[in-house]
């Protein structure tokens, strides 16, 4: 059985939304939303019904993926998925430094 963190947190991924994004969503802090996904806090009924919005899902249908060992048609990113978007990240990162120094030249 998972948690509703861990089941919110492989919903998000899925979606490739950061917890930045989630967090705006909410109108919350970041480390609110990140004391959900790491299940420290405690969920009250309308916060269940926002995230389940936001997924486009029925409370009850967010509640029964905690009783599943696979969500659905969703599989979270393996480590080659997470290696990806840390090289895509630091590409990124590179090209901005780079542009910079460009601009500043």
């Amino acid at each position: 059985m998972k948690k509703i963190g861990d089941v919110l947190r492989q919903l998000r991924l899925q979606h490739n939304w950061s917890q930045e994004y989630m967090a705006f969503v909410l109108h919350m802090s970041l480390p609110g939303y990140s004391k959900i996904e790491r299940n420290q806090s405690e969920l009250c009924l309308s916060r269940l019904c926002q995230l389940a919005e936001i997924f486009q899902l029925k409370p009850s249908e967010l509640l029964a993926f905690c009783e599943e060992k696979e969500l659905p048609g969703i599989s979270a990113p393996d480590h080659r998925d997470q290696e990806i978007i840390r090289l895509q990240q630091k590409i990124i990162a590179l090209m901005e430094i780079r542009i910079d120094q460009q601009n500043s030249a």
